[in-house]
């Protein structure tokens, strides 16, 4: 597959660092990798070893994790019609095992 314009990338290096970079032309530096421009990877396939630098780096597409990992998150307070919520969801009744792994 293709990379084209406005796609979303993922950047692997040998060590493993992962950065996601969305195609859109504007040249940006990203810790680790350097000063890249994202439109140099249009037209590239993705999974194609590419030498950013003095890295050798993998163009792949984002995984489900990548998408996940990237979103920003702050600590957030479960209320009660929140935990009320999660409560329907799960299909949690009377007798249901339930654990608990918050931190804090």
């Amino acid at each position: 597959m293709i990379i084209e314009r406005d796609d979303i990338v993922v950047l692997i290096d040998e060590k493993g660092k992962r950065c996601m970079v969305n195609v859109d032309g504007k040249t940006r530096k990203i810790k680790g990798f350097g000063v890249i421009n994202p439109q140099e990877f249009v037209g590239l396939e993705y999974g194609k070893k590419i030498v950013l630098g003095t890295k050798n780096v993998w163009l792949l597409r984002p995984s489900s994790y990548d998408r996940w990992g990237s979103l920003k998150r702050k600590a957030q307070i479960i209320l009660p019609k929140d935990a009320a919520q999660i409560i329907v969801n799960c299909s949690i009744v009377s007798g249901s095992i339930v654990v608990e792994g918050g931190i804090g």
